[in-house]
């Protein structure tokens, strides 16, 4: 049986004019004290503290009076709906704007625990090393964007907008739906309620780390001191400690035989422990876990792996190294390509420089020939000294320029 071993809880105004935070929960020896009840009056609202408590208080008082040993999904939903009426009476200011607020609730059965919420007031559960096993999810614009992965967890922590809430307890609706999650609590384990004043001040990573290694005071105490330095709005939580000691083996046994006629109309089953949860229920009560999300398809890491036959196992080493093999083919290809380029342009370069060189010296020795001729002409006969005319060697020249050095 699941039993409070501790609570305790606050509720302050912070850095605002007021305080529209609510909570509400008895000491551990009240008999009453299976509600546990935190509401946060919506900012910009009118009357947003009168909305909190109106809305705590109808709900507490909706489940107290049922009096029921064993309390379900639709009761929580038939406490809100009495409660939107209760709080659409209570809302006579001629505003502009009507009341609302969120709400956390949570009811304690015997083996399990009921938690049923609207808006961004969050609650949290805790394993007895302090480690997060369950988180309620906002209904706001900026989860639905974590939903759909346009932001992380991390951007929508920073993000201006992440207040902006697409589900609230209101006047004048009739027609909200609170969310409930049904959860197993094991010894030990420990539940926090608290209000978005907290959560906008402290990452998830260090609500975890107050839990860890301290009581209930403690971890409190740190998140005040926390809160009232970095919150800007108001801020309250709740700590609750449980005992069990019973085994829930006997609740899920129960719970099977009781839901086996009706288990696909009435319940839904978790595909990772295979424990049944309300058909209403987004989160498993046992592991935790999101229901509806399949399941990973098994990988074949861990199946034994298949021998293969001797006489393949050059083929499986070619294989392995064929890609390796083909680079190195692929540079020996290029590397001869261009040595065989580079010796086929050595020896055309080489043919050419020959060729100059032989025609050079062809014309260098037919030049030759002709300073010889020039030398031997007897110009006794076209002057009378011994010296050529230069018009005479000019047109000599041009002569044999036009014979041997035309291309």
């Amino acid at each position: 049986m699941i039993c409070i071993k501790s609570i305790s809880g606050f509720s302050k105004q912070g850095k605002r004019e007021n305080n529209e935070d609510y909570v509400l929960f008895k000491e551990k020896h009240d008999p009453n004290s299976r509600f546990i009840i935190l509401c946060d009056g919506m900012g910009g609202h009118g009357h947003g503290e009168i909305a909190s408590q109106t809305v705590a208080d109808a709900v507490f008082g909706f489940l107290k009076n049922l009096g029921k040993e064993k309390y379900e999904a639709q009761d929580l939903q038939d406490a809100l709906d009495a409660a939107l009426s209760t709080l659409t009476a209570a809302d006579i200011y001629n505003d502009k704007k009507s009341m609302g607020t969120t709400l956390v609730v949570v009811v304690i059965n015997r083996m399990n625990i009921l938690i049923g919420h609207v808006g961004d007031s969050r609650c949290y559960l805790f394993d007895e090393n302090g480690l997060k096993k369950f988180r309620t999810k906002d209904h706001s614009k900026v989860a639905e964007a974590i939903d759909a992965e346009i932001l992380t967890e991390e951007e929508a922590f920073d993000n201006p907008h992440k207040n902006l809430l697409t589900r609230c307890v209101m006047s004048g609706k009739d027609n909200v739906i609170i969310d409930v999650d049904d959860l197993i609590i094991e010894d030990n384990y420990r539940l926090l309620l608290c209000s978005d004043g907290v959560t906008d001040a402290m990452r998830d990573k260090e609500i975890e780390e107050c839990m860890i290694n301290r009581d209930i005071e403690g971890a409190l105490e740190i998140i005040d001191s926390i809160c009232s330095e970095k919150s800007n709005d108001n801020y309250s939580a709740i700590l609750v400690d449980f005992s069990q000691d019973e085994t829930n083996q006997t609740h899920q046994s129960n719970s099977n035989a009781t839901t086996d006629n009706n288990q696909t109309e009435e319940t839904i089953t978790c595909l990772s422990c295979g424990a049944t949860n309300d058909k209403n229920a987004k989160f498993c009560r046992k592991c935790g876990a999101e229901l509806g999300i399949k399941i990973k398809e098994k990988t074949t890491e861990n199946l034994p792996k298949r021998e293969e036959p001797k006489g393949n196992k050059l083929a499986t080493l070619l294989k392995k190294f064929f890609p390796f093999i083909f680079f190195l083919l692929g540079v020996i290809s290029m590397a001869s390509y261009y040595k065989t380029s580079n010796n086929i342009e050595q020896k055309k370069l080489l043919s050419e420089l020959t060729s100059l060189q032989a025609k050079d010296i062809y014309r260098m020795q037919q030049f030759d020939e002709f300073i010889s001729d020039i030398c031997a002409i007897d110009s006794t006969g076209i002057n009378k000294d011994s010296v050529l005319r230069k018009d005479t060697i000019l047109e000599l020249y041009k002569k044999f320029r036009n014979e041997h050095f035309q291309q």
